[in-house]
């Protein structure tokens, strides 16, 4: 986001910086109305959702997959080529798979997979 648009949030909402800072990156106890409202706001204008999730090891593969390792021990193993199958996997397990799915789709499989 422009640092112009972060002093317009700061002066329309007659905030500090840090509100607004505070507000973008959903810090603990952004959750007020103020806060929903600065990122409404932000995203009329040039602001972006980001997707922050806890690190997880990912590797792609020379024969088309992918595969995610998180501290829980579950793997997501996606095929990039042909089919695009993604399985969740636990103990070796298949807990849950999706043929082809969206993008979009993909963070609520990766929150699925930490949740296990």
């Amino acid at each position: 986001m422009s640092k112009g648009t972060k002093e317009f949030l700061r002066k329309a909402f007659k905030c500090t910086d840090r509100v607004v800072r505070k507000a973008l990156n959903h810090e603990e106890g952004s959750d007020s109305d103020l806060c929903k409202k600065i990122r409404a706001v932000a995203l009329q204008r040039d602001g972006v959702t980001m997707v922050t999730l806890p690190e997880m090891e990912t590797i792609h593969t020379a024969d088309g997959r992918m595969v995610q390792t998180f501290p829980n021990g579950v793997r997501i193993e996606a095929e990039t080529r042909g089919a695009g199958m993604v399985r969740v996997i636990r103990d070796g397990e298949t807990v849950r798979s999706w043929e082809n799915p969206k993008c979009n789709e993909f963070e609520a499989i990766q929150l699925l997979a930490m949740s296990l």
